[in-house]
């Protein structure tokens, strides 16, 4: 039951509270005012602290200077402009270089060469066959250049190339790229003797390159010198100069050349020896002397 020692404490108990609830105010209203504290003056100031880091790094980095302190740069301008590339690789790749200019193409009718010194001095070419005597001294550098001597480089690097080759071939009229044991089996025996001979692929090549001497043609092909007649010998005499300009292709001037090279190859020695020794040595000697061999061998 309520009496007078409860009201009493109840009373006191909200004094108390009232006390609490002034003494904490009077608490925040001390740590919000504002702070009066003497700083002594030897202290660092808050600029002191803020510069005394900087001072130190610069300290830092001098004693770790600069690589490039000193070194001329270059300008902008003139720094060389990187080579073009292409979806291949650089232009100037080596192996890009020989793709883009192949020493050897096919139109579609066969394998043809298109730079003859390149396709000489490269793994495509066989090698001279050094173990046949003939071919091992057709392969001699000088013997080419005799050849240059008297026939377009073309058409003498083709020559040097089949009479230093023993089955390997490169036709002086198309450029064709080929070996002796390509030949079908039921191939005309002329033909395969004119490509031991000249080197000439095909009968059409072969008139190509006696397009001056027709009449000489049927009986010049696939034989040698000592196998034709004086006339037949003459008329090849009379198969250069100058070809038409329709006998050059876009390959180079294949045609020039081709009726010397037809006479030439008529003889063993292509004609060197005359070249060499000119007063001593005639076609006309050279035709006799084997004409007179073979009938004493007969």
């Amino acid at each position: 039951m309520p009496g007078p020692q409860n009201a009493k404490k109840k009373k006191r108990a909200q004094q108390k509270k009232k006390h609490h609830a002034k003494t904490h105010a009077s608490s925040v209203a001390g740590h919000t005012s504002p702070c009066t504290l003497s700083v002594p003056s030897s202290s660092p100031t808050l600029v002191t602290q803020l510069s005394s880091p900087t001072t130190d790094t610069h300290k830092a980095e001098s004693l770790c200077p600069d690589p490039h302190e000193g070194v001329p740069r270059r300008p902008a301008h003139n720094s060389p402009s990187p080579l073009p590339r292409t979806p291949y690789g650089p232009s100037d790749d080596p192996t890009l270089i020989l793709l883009s200019n192949p020493i050897i193409h096919n139109p579609g009718n066969g394998p043809r060469v298109r730079n003859m010194r390149a396709f000489i001095d490269s793994s495509f070419a066989q090698p001279a066959c050094t173990a046949d005597p003939l071919c091992a001294e057709f392969a001699q550098r000088e013997i080419l250049q005799m050849l240059c001597t008297v026939l377009p480089e073309e058409t003498a690097l083709c020559l040097w190339y089949n009479k230093s080759r023993r089955i390997g071939r490169v036709c002086p009229a198309c450029l064709r790229l080929y070996t002796l044991a390509d030949a079908p089996t039921d191939t005309s025996t002329r033909l395969i003797s004119e490509q031991i001979i000249s080197g000439l692929c095909s009968p059409l090549c072969f008139m190509l390159a006696a397009y001056r001497v027709p009449a000489a043609a049927k009986a010049a092909w696939g034989c040698m010198a000592e196998d034709l007649d004086d006339t037949t010998w003459e008329l090849l005499g009379d198969a250069e100069p100058e070809p038409p300009l329709s006998v050059k292709t876009e390959l180079g001037e294949v045609g020039v050349g081709l009726g010397m090279l037809l006479k030439m190859t008529r003889l063993h020695d292509l004609g060197l020896a005359q070249l060499c020794v000119p007063e001593l040595v005639t076609d006309g000697d050279l035709c006799c002397t084997q004409k007179q061999q073979d009938q004493k061998n007969t």
